[in-house]
């Protein structure tokens, strides 16, 4: 789950303290911040509303169209 990005772990008030390999891994693994961060927050509303953790509907998400109907 991209070093737990998107089980909402970090965010932009909350961001990967400077060192830990999610901070470092822009180099390795590069992605748009800003916009996971927005997709952060979406599943952040989809999980409230389900009431499940963001890492369950990220996961579900993922997982295609079968597993979403368990959420």
């Amino acid at each position: 789950m991209t070093a737990a990005f998107l089980a909402g772990k970090y965010s932009r008030a909350n961001p990967a303290p400077a060192g830990t390999r999610f901070a470092e891994a822009g180099s390795f693994v590069p992605f748009d911040k800003d916009m996971g961060y927005r997709v952060v927050d979406t599943l952040k509303q989809v999980a409230a509303r389900h009431n499940v953790s963001p890492a369950r509907a990220a996961f579900v998400v993922g997982a295609g169209p079968a597993c979403g109907q368990q959420v």
